[in-house]
C-alpha cells in the first residue's frame, strides 16, 4: 500500500506502514459524538473483551463503526420495494 502523502515513499516503491489508529482504506468520513459517559464505559468495557478475544486492539470507534453499519443494513433490508 502506498502513500500519496509520502512522495518519497512512492518514489522509491516501497510500502509505507498505516499509521496506527486509522482506519485501513475506504471512502471515510470523521464524525464526533458526544454520549453519556455510562455509554462510553460500556463500549470501553466490550472493546477490551473484544480485544482480549480477538487478541487484536478492537476501539470503541471500531465497534461505533460496525453498529451504524449493522442498523443501516437492516434499514435498508427493511426498507419496502418500491
Amino acid at each position: 500500500m502506498s502513500d500519496s502523502s509520502n512522495p518519497a515513499a512512492a518514489a522509491s516503491g516501497n510500502p509505507v506502514k498505516r499509521r496506527p489508529g486509522r482506519p485501513a482504506g475506504g471512502d471515510m468520513a470523521q464524525l464526533t459524538l458526544r454520549i453519556p459517559r455510562a455509554h462510553l464505559l460500556a463500549l470501553m468495557e466490550e472493546s477490551a473483551r473484544r480485544s482480549v478475544e480477538t487478541g487484536r486492539n478492537v476501539t470503541p470507534q471500531a465497534i461505533i463503526a460496525g453498529m451504524i453499519a449493522a442498523g443501516l443494513a437492516t434499514k435498508s433490508e427493511n426498507a419496502p420495494a418500491e
